[in-house]
């Protein structure tokens, strides 16, 4: 949706202290401009705003509704298709006639109010009656059935009175309120000490409100939604879902027409006239934060601004340490019992490619064990393919999402994911170490008691947060991830068999039947293709290693993967000892032949995983990636590691395959491999 803020003019019928477009009344009678634009004019920004895209309009002002020709511009601007919300002081609705007469166009409105008693808001608006005018305005429209939005701004006059302003919109049938900061421009800039408040004065206000929205809202149970406008993040600790600035991404493209000026982009103009301090980058807010309007640190200045730090941090244990004892930290401030106790329904997000996704699969079968018996679903990329895994296991639900990629500026695709994961979780666990600021949004959008995550440069409401390491084994980290709510984990980093869900599958054997039960050879599996080729050892070298592991070793050999080779195909029509499932299996399938062989030898990919989690024996073969990182963490397995070529200067940047020469892992030769199989196989060359 693209929306466009058109202002019809400046005259008013109020005269607020706050209201900062006084200015630009003032600078058009020195140009002798006219404050209001006509009735072609109107409609002439409307016509020109439609064919640039703009699909809905805020109609605002000074005050809309004091033209006389104000119907007659909604009334065109439905018939151009658009959806209509009116900013205004609601004082024209007293009249129920004029109401009326608005209300079968169906708009939604946006009506502001300052105060919640009549000296409070006539001392605002500076015009005696405006209050009981507004209020009887309101009362009108909910009669009418129409949408309204509240909207407030925050003054030195009203601040300590929010929550009675939020209670008056409340009682009058307005559920969605918003609260803003004044800008100090105009007749703010010019009153500013009458004006504009420290945030520091209205912190504790703001929480008070805030709570006092969501106690209404269970008392009387209906849904209410109250936010803040520009009040940086250092100030709404725990209400961070509460600042409006994190929703403005939804919106997608916000355009503002001023009288007499071209059309102004919002999103980005809003940034530019705002101001961030030094310390904020010290803040774990500071990606998403947009700081204070500029004016303020002129006459404040900026030492109220404190960073916020991490909250509770679990530290990482290394790989090495893991392997050698695994110890539960009992030890923390918080007591994570409450983060586990009775909780039955259980979130995983993982979107990131099929190999880290595999590595961390195990994690609910921990969960199963720890919990009783909970209610898993877990999100991923429909391009990892795993939507049969657990489809008769009880109480566990995979979601494909097609089309994910980080990036990806379509907020409507976000709410799309919202829909299919509705409920309310005891514990979500957000497994991905990187995203941007529009995952950030649909992250803290969910619904979850406890969450827990990796430290990024995003922000994302966390209650526990997991450090990220670069280097740290994929492998491993799901185990500080279990750590942190206190489940020992001590008894499963060496099970034998991370894919005990499997077990329950009847095996498939609708390719590989009559080879398994026929041929009594110890079967090699070769996992020849990646999702990226700078991993790939090449189909040349596993052809060769096959004939030599047929002819020497008198081994049979199962091609896997996505993709048909011709070359397979053709060695396949030779020899009998050579099975090719290139691009004819499913992962379950996979899983089984993998579970039924003796051996697999494999690039860096997601059937490499598959091996290391059920603990075969693997050879693993790592060109561009770092085995550290994504290597296998089982006792069965062997790395051949080349970082030989002095050509590839950017070894171990998984994430960047465009910068390898894509010539590391040609270093190893086959040689290699028949060593590492002698070595993990036990055996020796029977002919030669």
């Amino acid at each position: 949706m693209s929306c466009i803020d058109i202002k019809l003019g400046y005259t008013c019928n109020n005269n607020c202290i706050h209201c900062v477009i006084s200015s630009n009344r003032e600078y058009l009678a020195k140009k002798n401009k006219k404050n209001d634009r006509d009735t072609q004019e109107c409609k002439k920004e409307l016509l020109d705003s439609k064919s640039q895209g703009y699909d809905m309009i805020v109609l605002t002002g000074g005050e809309p509704t004091i033209r006389k020709d104000f119907l007659i511009i909604v009334d065109y601007a439905k018939s151009l298709g658009y959806k209509i919300t009116l900013q205004t002081n609601g004082r024209m609705f007293y009249y129920k006639e004029f109401a009326k007469k608005l209300a079968k166009y169906q708009i939604s409105y946006t009506i502001a109010l300052h105060g919640d008693t009549e000296e409070t808001h006539d001392n605002i608006s500076r015009v005696n009656g405006s209050f009981k005018q507004t209020v009887n305005g309101i009362k009108n429209l909910i009669d009418l059935k129409q949408k309204i939005w509240g909207k407030v701004v925050i003054s030195k006059k009203n601040y300590k009175n929010l929550k009675n302003i939020a209670k008056l919109f409340l009682d009058l049938g307005i559920y969605d309120i918003n609260f803003a900061f004044p800008h100090p421009q105009g007749s703010a800039w010019k009153n500013f000490h009458d004006v504009v408040p420290t945030y520091t004065e209205i912190e504790p206000f703001i929480r008070e409100t805030i709570n006092y929205g969501e106690e209404y809202s269970k008392e009387k149970n209906v849904k209410t939604w109250i936010d803040f406008e520009a009040i940086p993040f250092c100030f709404m600790i725990g209400n961070e879902k509460n600042i409006s600035e994190i929703h403005y991404k939804e919106k997608g493209k916000v355009g503002v027409k001023p009288v007499g000026e071209e059309v102004v982009d919002w999103q980005k103009r809003r940034l530019e006239i705002k101001k961030k301090f030094p310390q904020c980058i010290e803040c774990r807010y500071n990606s998403l934060c947009e700081g204070v309007w500029e004016e303020y640190p002129k006459k404040y200045g900026s030492d109220e601004f404190k960073p916020i730090k991490d909250a509770f941090e679990v530290s990482t244990l290394k790989p090495e340490e893991y392997e050698k004892k695994y110890v539960s930290r009992k030890d923390t401030k918080i007591n994570r019992d409450l983060a586990i106790k009775n909780a039955k329904n259980l979130l995983i997000i993982n979107f990131n490619g099929i190999g880290d996704v595999i590595k961390s699969m195990y994690l609910v079968d921990i969960l199963k064990e720890a919990f009783d018996n909970p209610k898993i679903t877990i999100l991923v990329k429909k391009e990892c393919g795993l939507e049969g895994l657990f489809k008769i296991t009880d109480n566990t639900n995979i979601i494909s999402i097609p089309g994910f990629k980080w990036g990806k500026n379509d907020w409507e695709f976000y709410e799309n994911i919202i829909k299919k994961v509705k409920d309310e979780y005891d514990i979500i666990f957000d497994l991905n170490d990187g995203g941007d600021e529009l995952y950030s949004i649909f992250f803290n959008k969910l619904r979850g008691k406890t969450k827990i995550g990796f430290k990024t440069t995003i922000y994302k409401q966390l209650d526990f947060i997991v450090p990220f390491e670069k280097e740290q084994n994929q492998g491993l980290y799901v185990l500080t991830f279990l750590d942190v709510i206190g489940i020992d984990v001590s008894n499963y980093f060496l099970r034998k068999n991370y894919f005990k869900l499997f077990d329950q599958y009847e095996k498939e054997r609708v390719t590989t039947g009559k080879f398994f039960l026929e041929d009594k050879n110890p079967k090699v599996v070769l996992c020849i293709q990646t999702t990226k080729s700078q991993k790939e050892w090449g189909i040349e070298n596993f052809i060769i290693l096959a004939e030599q592991l047929i002819t020497h070793y008198n081994y049979s050999i199962i091609f896997l993967g996505d993709r048909k080779d011709e070359n397979v195909e053709k060695i396949e029509r030779s020899n009998k000892k050579i099975l090719n499932l290139l691009n004819k299996t499913t992962i379950n399938e996979c899983i089984n032949i993998i579970k039924e062989s003796d051996l697999v030898i494999s690039n860096d990919s997601g059937l490499m995983h598959i091996a290391d989690m059920l603990n075969k024996k693997l050879i693993a073969l790592f060109g561009p990636t770092l085995p550290s990182k994504f290597g296998p963490i089982n006792n069965n397995s062997i790395v051949i590691d080349s970082n030989r070529n002095p050509k590839c200067k950017n070894k171990g940047e998984s994430l960047n395959y465009g910068s390898h020469c894509g010539e590391c892992i040609k270093q190893i030769n086959v040689a290699n491999v028949i060593e590492a199989v002698e070595k993990i196989m036990g055996v020796k060359c029977i002919a030669k």
